[in-house]
């Protein structure tokens, strides 16, 4: 393989990455069509009650827990997306939307109305976002993300890795495509 080929192959990769790992809008922000299937909904028992003032307090309280459920998926896509769109920037740039992006998959855990295995394959990413961060240290803060995203270190990562093998990880970027993206 030719340098130049194998420059092409490793950018391709990256860009590969980079795009399972962000998303371009939330469900939150398609507009009136949005469906109830573009976004996980919490599954809130209902509590039985004869007393109105009890029974309005729980509904009160499902309706909080739904918001914060929905805020979270909400908070994740917007960080993933921000997380995409670092990567054209600055080392620095990408730093903060990368450790951004692992702090609000952390906060999704474990992932609402979804298997265990996007847990963990949630959990997985985390931990390839907090490597990727460990990486781009290594880097001048003003570098272009561009610049040094063909660096060796990216191509031996385990986010790389698992991306393209590890089961857990591909089901939780399945749930993102589906929870975060307008189209694909």
């Amino acid at each position: 393989m030719t340098a130049s080929r194998a420059r092409w192959t490793t950018v391709v990769a990256a860009a590969l990455v980079a795009a399972l790992a962000g998303c371009t809008t939330t469900g939150a922000t398609k507009g009136p069509t949005a469906t109830s299937s573009d976004r996980p909904t919490a599954r809130i028992p209902s509590i039985p009650s004869t007393d109105t003032a009890a029974s309005s307090t729980a509904s009160a309280a499902s309706a909080a827990s739904a918001a914060s459920d929905e805020d979270r998926v909400a908070t994740f896509c917007a960080a993933n997306a921000a997380a995409a769109r670092a990567v054209r920037g600055t080392v620095v740039e990408d730093i903060a939307a990368r450790r951004a992006q692992a702090e609000a998959t952390r906060e999704l855990l474990p992932v609402l109305d979804a298997s265990a295995q996007v847990t963990a394959g949630a959990k997985k990413f985390a931990a390839a976002a907090d490597e990727t961060v460990t990486i781009l240290r290594n880097f001048p803060p003003e570098s272009k993300v561009s610049d040094v995203g063909t660096d060796p270190r990216f191509l031996r990562s385990v986010a790389l890795q698992a991306a393209a093998s590890d089961e857990d990880y591909r089901a939780f970027l399945e749930w993102v495509l589906k929870t975060c993206a307008a189209a694909y």
